[in-house]
C-alpha cells in the first residue's frame, strides 16, 4: 500500500524553468498523519506541513514562504521563514473557520524577490463528527479529540460493559463479535473492536452509536471498503492473521523472552513503511506470570508502543486484572505519561534485559525503566544531567551520581516512573 492510497497528496517539485538549478522543494503533509486526512472536534484547526529544501550553487539562503489555500478557495496569510539553507522545516497554519474539502499547502523558496522553487501538497478536510475516533501525527488513539492510551481486553463481551472499565480496561477486543447489538446498552467509557458488519445499515449504526474504537476488517468488508463506509474510525491490521492493510497495527508477542518480543516489536515499527503506530497482543496469565506481563505491557510502552491488549483466557475483567497483579490499573495510571512524547535527550542502560526511556510531560521529563528479568539489580542509566529523581508511586528520592549516572534499584519484573528534578527541588529521604 502505498501513501498516495492513504490519501496524502504528496508535493511536486516544481523549480522555476528558468533556473531549474537553484533550488528544489518536497511539501509534504506533517500534520496529521490519519489516512492523510485533517478531523478536529474544534472550530479551530491547526497543523503543519514539512518542507524539504536542497539548494544549488551559488546559493547559501532562501527565504521560504508557505501559504494555505482553504477548501473556500480563500488563501490564508503567509507563513514566512528567513535565512533558509539546505534542511527540513515545518511550516504551520492555523485556521479558524473552515469547510469540508480540500487543503492546499503551497510552499515557494525565494532569493530575494524571486522564486527559485515551489512545491505543493493537499490534504483532506473532514467534517466532524461526535463519534470520531482518528488518529493523532504521533499516533495516539484520539477519541473527539482526546488522546487516550488503549488498555485492552480480548475475549468475549461481558454480560455487563461496566466491568471493563471498572477493571481500568477501556477497549474490549471482540474478534467473534460482527458488530455489535443494536440493543446492546454500552459503556461509554469503552470502545469496542469488533468484525465489521457487512451490512451497511448496521456498520453505520454501530459507527454511529459511540462504542466503536476500530474495526477488523474481512474479506467481504475489507480495508478499502471500510475507508469509504466508515472514515471515522481506523482499521486493524492484525499480524498474526497475516493482515497487512490498517491503520493501527496489532502484533502479538511472546512472554517467554520479553527483552526479544520489544525488541521485535521495536523493529516492525522502525520498518513499517507507513510509520503506523503499534499495538501490541499480550498472551494470557495461563501463558506467563502476572508480574511478567505488566512489566512487558510497560516495555512495550517505553519502545513506542501505543497501546496493549491482554488476551483473557476465559478470565472475566476483574479476574484478568487481579491476575495481572493490578497493571491495568497501574498502567490507566501512568496513561499521560505513556501518551507524552519522548524528551529531545535520551538514556542508555549498562544491564541486559532493561528497557528506559525519557518522557516529556508539560514540561518536566520523567524517567521510565522496566526490568524484564527475574533477577533484583540496580539500573544504571546514564546521559542525564545533574539532577536527582523522584519515584512517582512511592515518592523516595533516588540520588543521582557523578558524571550525569542515575543508579536506580529494581525488584524483578518492575517497573518505575522518575521525576528528574533540579538537585535542590528533590526531598530528603
Amino acid at each position: 500500500m502505498t501513501r498516495n492510497r492513504l490519501g496524502v497528496l504528496l508535493a511536486m517539485i516544481v523549480p522555476a524553468a528558468a533556473v531549474a538549478q537553484d533550488a528544489a522543494l518536497d511539501c509534504q503533509v506533517a500534520s496529521p498523519r490519519y489516512r492523510g486526512s485533517l478531523y478536529s472536534t474544534m472550530m479551530t484547526l491547526e497543523g503543519a506541513f514539512r518542507v524539504t529544501l536542497a539548494l544549488g550553487d551559488g546559493l547559501d539562503a532562501v527565504t521560504l514562504a508557505g501559504t494555505v489555500t482553504e477548501p473556500s478557495g480563500t488563501e490564508g496569510d503567509a507563513k514566512v521563514l528567513p535565512g533558509a539553507m539546505d534542511g527540513t522545516y515545518h511550516l504551520p497554519f492555523i485556521l479558524r473557520q473552515y469547510e469540508p474539502g480540500p487543503l492546499v499547502l503551497r510552499a515557494r523558496a525565494l532569493d530575494g524577490d524571486r522564486v527559485v522553487a515551489t512545491a505543493s501538497a493537499t490534504v483532506n478536510v473532514m467534517p466532524r463528527a461526535p463519534h470520531e475516533v482518528t488518529l493523532s501525527d504521533a499516533g495516539a488513539l484520539l477519541v473527539q479529540g482526546v488522546p487516550v492510551f488503549p488498555i485492552g481486553y480480548a475475549g468475549a463481551v461481558p454480560q455487563r460493559a461496566g466491568a471493563l472499565p471498572d477493571a481500568s480496561f477501556g477497549l474490549l477486543l471482540a474478534e467473534d463479535e460482527m458488530g455489535l447489538s443494536p440493543q446492546r446498552i454500552w459503556d461509554p467509557r469503552v470502545l469496542a473492536v469488533v468484525t465489521a458488519p457487512q451490512d451497511g445499515e448496521r456498520l453505520a449504526a454501530n459507527a454511529a452509536s459511540g462504542a466503536i474504537g476500530a474495526w477488523l476488517a474481512t474479506d467481504e468488508r475489507d480495508y478499502a471498503s471500510l475507508m469509504q463506509a466508515d472514515p471515522y474510525h481506523p482499521v486493524i491490521a492484525r499480524t498474526y492473521q497475516d493482515e497487512t492493510e490498517g491503520d493501527v497495527v496489532l502484533m502479538a508477542l511472546d512472554a517467554e523472552d520479553p527483552a526479544s518480543s520489544i525488541a521485535d516489536l521495536a523493529r516492525a515499527m522502525g520498518e513499517d513503511a507507513l510509520g503506523r503506530p503499534h499495538w501490541a497482543l499480550l498472551p494470557s496469565p495461563q501463558a506467563a506470570t502476572g508480574e511478567r506481563l505488566a512489566a512487558l505491557a510497560v516495555g512495550c510502552a517505553v519502545a513506542g508502543g501505543r497501546g496493549v491488549v491482554f488476551r483473557s483466557g476465559g478470565l472475566t475483567p476483574p479476574g484478568l486484572t487481579e491476575a495481572l497483579d493490578g497493571a491495568p490499573h497501574r498502567l490507566s495510571a501512568l496513561a499521560p505519561l505513556l501518551l507524552a512524547p519522548y524528551a529531545p535527550r535520551a538514556t542508555t542502560v549498562d544491564e541486559d534485559g532493561v528497557i528506559a526511556a525519557i518522557k516529556r510531560l508539560d514540561f518536566d521529563d520523567y524517567l521510565i525503566v522496566a526490568n524484564l528479568t527475574d533477577a533484583a539489580t540496580t539500573v544504571t542509566c546514564r546521559g542525564l544531567g545533574p539532577e536527582d529523581a523522584v519515584d512517582l508511586m512511592t515518592g523516595q528520592a533516588v540520588a543521582s551520581a557523578e558524571g550525569g549516572v542515575l543508579r536506580v534499584p529494581m525488584a524483578p519484573w518492575a517497573t518505575r516512573a522518575l521525576i528528574l528534578k533540579e538537585r535542590d527541588e528533590v526531598p530528603n529521604g
